[in-house]
């Protein structure tokens, strides 16, 4: 639902630290298959963090110390842009600086010295030095004419029992004192992004930003035109995510649900997870609205309560069922009943199975509708078990095809279903005519069942096992790709005919060919050809 990003294409990552590598001194979960994949696909990666008191060596063996072997090129921290901001405006300046030592010697390696008497800049970061003697001596040398420099605009930062106060925090009782602003270098300062893709060798489009803020990483990943992704193991949450007028392209929650290895195991209240079961699962001695209010038994607040139960029954189509029981509610009017009581508690993600198995065509295909309005605006994960091709094709922005536990074909609906790879992938979304075909060239190839030779649009790669032709795509007056062929068969359905063809010459035991036309435009006679264009044939592989 929503934006999608195909990982696989994208060409360097830029990843915050603190609330999304580790809380503290502990490695969040995934973290470490997450950096084992960047090397495995040989993706371009920065770790580039707001907290400016330590230094890349130092953040190479914090991480050494929880086991990731990360090198030191790939950190980049806030204290660096920082240092060349003040080298760029004023070269061989001086400043007092509150700070550690990833700020200190950021400044010392830029050719900036220490000076607390008449510095031309105060720079605060963060770290234990600071104090009200610190503090009193900075907002005295701003007094003074030092302008004020901030290496980032954190107010907090995420540890591992909590948050702690950052940079923008520890500079606002100078800022409040003198009356003086600050200028602030690191995220969301697009110098720090535009230096972090010029590290990596990567355009903006080519790149994803992974961060826990909304006010800092997503929207500095956003604003310099990458893909971004917020986790929500950091400071940001669903609700203040709500509270923004932008959005990141993916939103991941950061929390594992089950891990037998660490011994993670949440129940199921604690998950967030919205469930909707095929057979229903209603309490049979509740009516519809205390079915439905169940959902919402946390909400205190009587209005808000009343209006998301409002919202839920005209939304599923439930008026005038209220005050009935499951045992007067039909199967479809069951589910639809189901599905209110779980969209009403809000869950992190959906799992619906089979949801609209029990629902006739046109209210099936109207619920549909409405339920992709809906989640157009949930910022949580769906999962659908479907036997239908069409719901999944409209419902879902991403597919897998799995065959014996092996993810066949991934990513985007619309891209798996124009070219599906496999022949399962091909069976499974809705390619009817499927033969086997070898390679001649790198566009052409041979069908041995048809005795004929077909030229693809895509290139031909090694591998070649099977062709396929989707049913809809045969065409009496296309000249490309011409196929002769017989009529042996002719079945009616609503609103299309299926007519069984065989090409001329085709192999005995070999199966029919499947043509779907619709009834508007069926010919009287007929054609003796069929052609299919370029684009419209499929190329399966192993």
């Amino acid at each position: 639902m929503g934006a999608s990003i195909n990982f696989n294409e994208k060409k360097g990552f830029i990843c915050d630290m603190d609330g999304v590598i580790y809380h503290g001194n502990r490695i969040l979960p995934g973290v470490a298959e997450f950096i084992q994949w960047l090397h495995e696909e040989d993706k371009e990666y920065l770790f580039l963090t707001n907290n400016s008191g330590y230094t890349p060596r130092e953040l190479n063996q914090k991480l050494a110390r929880m086991g990731l072997d990360v090198p030191e090129e790939h950190f980049y921290t806030s204290a660096l842009p920082t240092a060349a901001f003040l080298r760029e405006q004023a070269p061989g300046c001086s400043v007092f600086a509150i700070g550690e030592a990833g700020l200190l010697n950021a400044l010392y390696d830029a050719g900036i010295t220490m000076n607390d008497v008449n510095p031309d800049y105060v720079v605060v970061g963060e770290g234990r030095s600071y104090s009200l003697d610190t503090l009193t001596k900075a907002t005295n040398l701003v007094m003074q004419g030092a302008k004020l420099i901030g290496a980032n605009s954190d107010v907090s930062g995420p540890i591992e029992n909590g948050i702690a106060p950052a940079c923008r925090a520890l500079i606002a009782p100078i800022e409040m004192a003198t009356g003086k602003q600050a200028y602030f270098c690191g995220k969301p300062n697009p110098l720090m992004m535009r230096t972090g893709l010029k590290m990596l060798n990567c355009h903006s489009a080519e790149a994803v930003m992974v961060g826990d803020r909304m006010d800092t990483d997503v929207i500095s990943g956003m604003e310099s035109g990458m893909s971004t992704v917020l986790v929500l193991s950091g400071v940001s949450t669903r609700e203040t995510l709500r509270t923004y007028a932008y959005r990141p392209s993916i939103v991941l929650d950061g929390v594992t649900l089950y891990d037998s290895e660490q011994h993670i195991n949440l129940t199921p209240q604690q998950r967030g997870v919205g469930y909707l079961f095929q057979s229903y699962a209603l309490f049979p001695n509740m009516t519809v609205r205390a079915n439905i209010l169940t959902g919402l038994r946390r909400e205190k607040d009587a209005a808000k309560k009343q209006a998301a139960f409002e919202h839920a029954i005209h939304l599923l189509k439930l008026e005038g069922l209220e005050d009935r029981r499951p045992a007067r509610l039909s199967g479809g009017q069951a589910q639809r009943v189901a599905l209110a009581r779980m969209l009403v508690s809000r869950p992190k993600a959906l799992l619906l199975d089979e949801p609209f198995s029990a629902i006739d065509s046109h209210l099936r295909d109207q619920l549909q509708v409405d339920l992709l309005a809906l989640l157009a605006d949930f910022p949580g994960d769906m999962v659908i078990v479907t036997h239908s091709r069409d719901e999944a094709y409209h419902m879902c922005g991403q597919i897998a095809v799995m065959d014996a536990g092996r993810v066949l074909a991934h990513g985007p609906t619309k891209q798996v279903f124009a070219d599906p790879r496999t022949v399962q992938g091909g069976r499974l979304t809705g390619c009817k005519n499927i033969f086997p075909a070898r390679k001649v060239d790198d566009h052409t190839i041979f069908v041995p069942d048809w005795g004929v030779d077909l030229h693809p649009a895509r290139m031909v790669e090694d591998g070649l096992v099977a062709m396929g032709v989707r049913a809809h795509s045969f065409r009496p007056e296309e000249v490309r790709n011409p196929l002769a062929v017989h009529c042996v068969g002719k079945m009616e359905e609503p609103f299309e005919w299926i007519i069984r063809m065989r090409a001329e010459g085709q192999t005995a035991g070999s199966p029919d060919l499947w043509w779907r036309v619709s009834k508007e435009i069926v010919p009287e006679t007929m054609p003796t050809r069929l052609g299919v264009a370029p684009e419209q044939v499929l190329l399966f592989y192993e």
